[in-house]
């Protein structure tokens, strides 16, 4: 409660101190100036400061004995925080000039504190002072403080409050008084009552503080006690600090609490001559003594009480001996589950002549101890530490700690053990030295990870040693898990009167894979690192040497990795000192990339220069091959900033930019930029393009004009400005670009031609604040996956109010055309109202697939998660080809590439083969387009293929979404026959149905019957790869059914040319290159080779081979064009062979062969 009440009485004399500085400059000013907005001004700026703005509103009574202001507020870089209104000093100004400030009443209406302040950063004073109070130029005297309400917001203390204020204070010659009577005036009862003084020259100090709130007050409220009880407070003492005395009494609830007494004394040196009574004391003892005691546990929260348990005691008594000596006796802490004895005797030279401490924290039943910390709850078992010396006994020291069983969040350790030794030398020179080890075992986490990643002990081991008028040196600090080290080793001394830490630091992570979890990244590789240098912590001086090295190092970042691969090397020189930060070298070089800078740095100026290289832009840009190299300098001189950038990259590209900041405040960026070879980047354009840009600060916004040009006429200039804080902009860009710029990144998509652009942003840099247009004239769109182009694309696309009005139009290459139109929203979900008109659009898939569209269809809804697309399409002449897929191809089989060069990688990413991973959280599949479409054929769909000759027509009504499709009606078969060898088969059944793709799903069946069987033929599935299939009734075995069907007769009785026709039928049938009929037709022939060919035109044909004796092969061939093919081979040795060929156009063939097997 007495850090409560210093608070509040800290944030009201603050207050008095600011009316001070007020008054002392109004004297002055009243006497010459009677200008009171002028004075008003100048009170202003004199109070104001860094991070502070006074502000005075209704100042009057400059030139009288009572000066009044109706209001002043105290703002810091967020605002204001401190308002007071309607303030009266009531003062004796003639006194001002006596060197006295006499104040009759000093009042307020209202102090409203709003929040704390925000500080201005400052630099700790590094001197440490005694306590006295301040010696001012001038007396002060204010008879009465007069504050009506002083409000306090939640964020100050916890809750709302309103406070009265009344007392009086008096401040002259080092001589204090202060009465402080501070009530509750917001409903709630609470009164805070300070009476003392102090004299600089008597040194007695008198203090009588009592306070006393109801429950949930300022004060229980501030100390986070348990529901807030009911709290009294009182601290009384008088007396000169030699023979001081105060009594403290606690009570929350109106149970005591906590009472006790501290006592300051000096006493007489039984070491001195004896004095008469009445006498100074010579050469007196200071003693400092301590008894305090109570039943705490409620103040804190129940889970804690265990600890406290309902007695609680500190008792001590230290003494300071006149030659320097220092002794504490009796130092005991108790609690339930604490024990703290100890005493301590210090030699003037500040050495330790004793000491002997024991603390055990334990209960009496072993259960874990619930420790009273901040953060998360920390348990252990029990704890000892001890440790002692006496010098009467010899000069080793030793030190034991155990901890059984330490819990804190995640982190669980069994034991954690604690050794120490050394020695101790008291006689000249001085020494000591120190051996401690720390060792943590059956470390464990929630996370077994992170067992695996540091292991499940560490150790640390510190040996140290320091003599009269040396250093304290740190012989090694060596600390170790499984996989990491620190090794390092230094010295603490006096370096020109400062302190200096100096030494080097070894770190070692042998694998970086294993932190991951930590971590939360994918890091991997090997890391070490070594520190050397020196520090002063007083002035923050500082002389580093730092070399980092790594192999194969990963941070999860794909750009960033592929520097980091293979060794690198950072390395960094620096110093700082009263003139400021020098770097020496900051260098960091990998197999990829280089990077250094050097320069120095201090409040008045610098010079810092840097350079960086990158061996590949293919690293980043994927096809184009070449070296980066970046230079500059920057340069700071008085108010003045200037930085310089050049760089050079692939494709003759120079860039050189500069940034400058005069001392006058005028401020400018320039941009040069010329590209030679445009090409090098954008493979269809050619030539030089060049940027030049600038921009000027001037007064509140940048002004920027911008120019780029390229080769045939391409341009674009920018003009217009932009706020300094980029929240708003007036900027205008027009021109005409080629469309191919976007080639890169819509690959494998091709555009070109040319886009002419006048678009102006007004207001916040987004999307319904862009005007103006966008035209496109000969442009053309190539989709070769989708085997689309588009070409004359002439659009216009109007942009106001955060909506695209689009007009486009097109032509098909393959024929028809395609226009758009209607509305686009800028701004995301980018809902749409389009018309897409289709006239006669030609649509191919290769040989496969050719139809024509024609109709109108709606694109409405949002685009980004999915619009709906309904309308009506007709059909136009249709023709589906079905492919025979002869020769038995397969997918191509997963490949794992290993090293995969470059090049290989960009070519599998331009032809698709290469998938990018799904973003977490979701993936495309959750992007559905509502369907509500009728195709209908008007004119006939034709089908035709392996001996296909069909004829169909109807309708399909397609609905759901893209991810599910629901269809109706499909396509019927009007007529149609199958050709097979010399047979005509007319088609019984027929259906073309659209099952989710461009590729129609097709079945076709027909019949044929003779006197012992009905065979039925059926083409069933995908228009790209469809299944033939022939059964019979009754069911014949598999290879009967052609030769059946075909012959009427058994495979065993037909005749040789017979065979020839049943092994066409098969290639027609079968080309999957599998054993199943193929291999029971060579099989039951008794041939050696049946093979199934195709030539170049696609023609099917029979290869049939037999061994006539060893050496002699023959093998006959006929195609489906009739043609047929004789070839004898001789082998006349095992490496010479002799072939001759004859076919039915009587083209003949002799060759002689050689080969050896190796």
């Amino acid at each position: 409660m007495a850090a409560v009440c210093r608070y509040w009485t800290g944030i009201l004399m603050r207050w008095f101190v600011f009316i001070l500085a007020l008054l002392l400059p109004l004297g002055a000013m009243a006497q010459e100036e009677d200008d009171k907005s002028r004075l008003t001004r100048f009170l202003e700026d004199t109070l104001s400061g860094t991070g502070r703005t006074i502000t005075i509103n209704g100042f009057q009574g400059a030139l009288s004995s009572v000066v009044t202001m109706e209001e002043l507020t105290v703002a810091d870089e967020t605002g204001v925080w401190l308002r007071m209104t309607d303030a009266t000093l009531d003062w004796n100004r003639a006194a001002v000039l006596a060197g006295r400030i006499d104040i009759n009443t000093l009042s307020a209406k209202e102090i409203h504190l709003i929040r704390p302040p925000v500080a201005a950063p400052a630099a700790p004073s590094p001197e440490a002072t005694p306590f006295a109070l301040p010696e001012l130029p001038v007396s002060v005297n204010i008879g009465e403080v007069d504050v009506a309400k002083a409000i306090f917001d939640e964020s100050i203390m916890g809750i709302p409050a309103a406070l009265s204020l009344t007392g009086a204070v008096t401040l002259a010659d080092g001589d204090g008084q202060a009465k402080l009577n501070i009530e509750r005036v917001d409903g709630a009862k609470g009164h805070f009552r300070l009476s003392g003084s102090f004299s600089n020259a008597t040194r007695d100090l008198a203090i009588d503080l009592k306070a006393q709130e109801d429950a949930q007050g300022i004060v229980a409220t501030l100390l986070k006690i348990p529901d807030q009880p009911p709290l009294e407070l009182s601290i009384v003492g008088q007396g000169p600090l030699d023979a001081f005395y105060a009594d403290i009494k606690l009570a929350s609830a109106g149970a005591p609490r906590l009472q006790g007494q501290i006592a300051l004394e000096s006493v007489a040196n039984p070491d001195a001559p004896v004095q008469p009574v009445g006498s100074p004391l010579i050469d007196p003892i200071q003693v400092i003594s301590a008894d305090i005691r109570g039943d705490l546990a409620p103040l804190f929260a129940p889970k804690y009480r265990a600890f406290f348990g309902p007695d609680v005691a500190f008792t001590t008594v230290a003494r300071r001996f006149s030659d320097g000596r220092m002794r504490l006796d009796q130092l005991l802490l108790t609690a339930a589950a604490l024990q703290l004895r100890g005493d301590l005797a210090l030699a003037p030279s500040g050495m330790p002549e004793r000491f002997a401490l024991d603390l055990a924290l334990e209960t009496p039943d072993g259960a874990p101890i619930l420790l009273p910390t901040t953060g998360p709850d920390l348990l252990i078992r029990r704890a000892s530490l001890t440790a002692n010396f006496n010098s009467a006994l010899g000069d080793g020291w030793s030190l034991s700690g155990v901890v059984s069983d330490f819990e804190r969040g995640p982190l669980i350790v069994q034991t954690t053990d604690l050794k120490g030794s050394g020695r101790i030398q008291l006689q000249e020179p001085r020494q000591l030295t120190a051996n401690v080890r720390l060792g943590l075992i059956g470390m464990e986490t929630s996370n077994p990870e992170i067992v695996g990643a540091i292991g499940d002990s560490m150790t640390t081991v510190l040996k140290l040693d320091w003599a009269q008028g040396s250093a304290l040196n740190i012989q090694t600090l060596d600390a170790r898990t499984k996989s990491a080290s620190l090794v390092a080793s230094g010295k603490v001394q006096d370096v020109d009167g400062l302190t200096t830490v100096s030494g080097e630091i070894e770190t070692k992570f042998a694998d970086l894979s294993k932190f991951q979890v930590i971590t939360e990244r994918q890091v991997s590789g090997a890391l070490s690192a070594n520190m050397s240098g020196s520090y002063v912590p007083s002035s923050g001086a500082f002389d580093v040497d730092v070399v980092a090295m790594g192999v194969d190092l990963g941070v999860g970042e794909p750009s960033v990795d592929g520097l980091l691969q293979g060794e690198s090397v950072l390395a960094v020189s620096a110093q700082r000192d009263q003139t400021g930060i020098a770097i020496e070298n900051a260098a960091f070089e990998s197999d990829a990339s280089r990077l250094q800078a050097a320069g120095t740095l201090s409040s008045e100026k610098g010079r810092l220069t840097y350079s960086a290289s990158l061996d590949d832009l293919q690293r980043f840009v994927s096809d184009v091959s070449g070296p980066v190299d970046v230079s500059g300098v920057i340069i700071q001189e008085g108010g003045g900033r200037n930085a310089t950038l050049q760089a050079t990259a692939p494709g003759e590209a120079e860039i050189k930019a500069e940034y400058d900041l005069r001392s006058d405040g005028a401020e400018y960026v320039l941009v040069d930029a010329v590209l030679g070879d445009t090409g090098r980047y954008f493979s269809s354009l050619a030539g030089k393009t060049s940027l030049v840009a600038r921009a000027d600060h001037v007064g509140e916004s940048w002004q920027v004009d911008a120019d780029l040009e390229g080769q045939a006429g391409s341009f674009a200039k920018l003009q217009g400005s932009l706020a300094e804080d980029f929240q708003t902009a007036d900027i205008g860009i027009v021109g005409e670009l080629p469309l191919a710029v976007a080639n890169r990144s819509i690959r494998p998509q091709q555009v070109t031609g040319v886009a002419g652009f006048d678009l102006k942003l007004t207001g916040a840099p987004s999307a319904e604040n862009i005007s103006g247009t966008i035209s496109t004239k000969g442009a053309r769109f190539a989709a070769p996956t989708m085997q689309i182009a588009l070409e004359n694309i002439a659009s216009t696309v109007s942009l106001q109010g955060g909506s695209a009005n689009l007009d486009v139009s097109s032509n098909l290459a393959a024929g028809g055309t395609v226009g758009v139109r209607g509305t686009v929203d800028l701004a995301p979900p980018f809902a749409a109202n389009l018309s897409v008109g289709l006239g006669q659009s030609v649509i191919q898939l290769g040989s496969l697939f050719q139809t024509s569209l024609t109709g109108d269809i709606s694109v409405t809804g949002p685009l980004a998660t999915g619009p709906n697309v309904a309308g009506q399409i007709d059909l136009g002449p249709t023709e589906v080809k079905i492919s025979s897929n002869l020769g038995g191809g397969s997918s191509i089989p997963d490949v794992t590439h290993l090293s995969e060069p470059s090049k290989s990688l960009r070519t599998r990413t331009f032809a698709g083969l290469i998938k990018e991973p799904e973003a977490e959280g979701g993936s495309a599949s959750n992007y559905a387009v509502g369907l509500d479409l009728n195709i209908v054929a008007q004119n006939r769909i034709f089908v035709r293929g392996m001996g296909l000759d069909s004829e169909f027509d109807g309708a399909l009504q397609v609905a759901g979404t893209s991810t599910n499709v629901l269809t109706t009606g499909e396509f019927d078969l009007v007529r149609g026959r199958l050709d097979f060898l010399s047979k005509r088969f007319d088609l019984d059944e027929g259906i073309i149905r659209m099952e989710g793709g461009l590729v129609p799903y097709i079945r076709l069946v027909a019949i044929s019957k003779n006197k012992d069987a009905t065979f039925s033929i059926i083409l069933e599935g995908l228009a790209t790869d469809p299944d033939i299939d022939i059964t019979s009734n009754p069911e014949l075995p598999e290879d009967e059914v052609l030769s059946q069907m075909l012959f009427g007769r058994d495979l065993s009785a037909i005749s040789p040319l017979q065979a020839a026709q049943l092994a066409a039928a098969a290639a027609t049938l079968s080309g999957h290159g599998t054993e199943g009929l193929m291999g029971k037709l060579r099989k039951s022939t008794g041939l050696s080779n049946i093979d199934l060919t195709t030539n170049e035109d696609g023609n099917a044909g029979l290869s049939v081979g037999t061994y006539i004796n060893e050496r002699i092969y023959t093998d006959i061939g006929v195609d489906s064009t009739g043609l047929s093919t004789i070839q004898l081979n001789m082998d006349l040795t095992d490496s010479v062979t002799v072939k001759g060929r004859v076919d039915s156009n009587s083209d003949t063939a002799v060759g002689i062969y050689y080969q050896f097997d190796y």
